[in-house]
């Protein structure tokens, strides 16, 4: 049996801002509609736009111009789990010229089921 070694992958994985809500924030594209938490109503959705245009303007070119990685969105793909997942969701949706695939591992749309389902 032959096995194919040349395969290499790249992933990448961002810190949190430190914020008080966390992730909330950076990847909670929508209002949250189910609030768990008192201080989640705090939420900042300009924040996800931000962090959002860092990681396709800043980040991803960053990776591509300094590692042996495919510029093509054809081999980029994202992925996350619970919150992560939900963004994951939402930017190969709202961005399908960026990546190539989705992964999504345990997706938590229950934030935001309004606006999930309408996206």
């Amino acid at each position: 049996m032959a096995t194919n070694f040349d395969k290499h992958i790249c992933g990448i994985a961002i810190s949190n801002a430190g914020s008080d809500i966390g992730r909330i924030n950076e990847y909670m594209p929508w209002k949250l509609e189910a609030i768990a938490e008192k201080h989640w109503e705090e939420q900042d959705l300009e924040v996800c736009e931000n962090y959002t245009y860092d990681l396709l303007h800043t980040v991803i070119p960053y990776i591509q111009e300094r590692f042996p990685v495919s510029k093509d969105c054809e081999h980029t793909y994202i992925m996350g789990s619970s919150l992560g997942a939900l963004y994951a969701c939402y930017l190969g949706n709202a961005y399908p010229d960026s990546f190539g695939a989705v992964g999504l591992f345990s997706n938590c749309p229950f934030l935001a089921p309004i606006s999930f389902q309408n996206f």
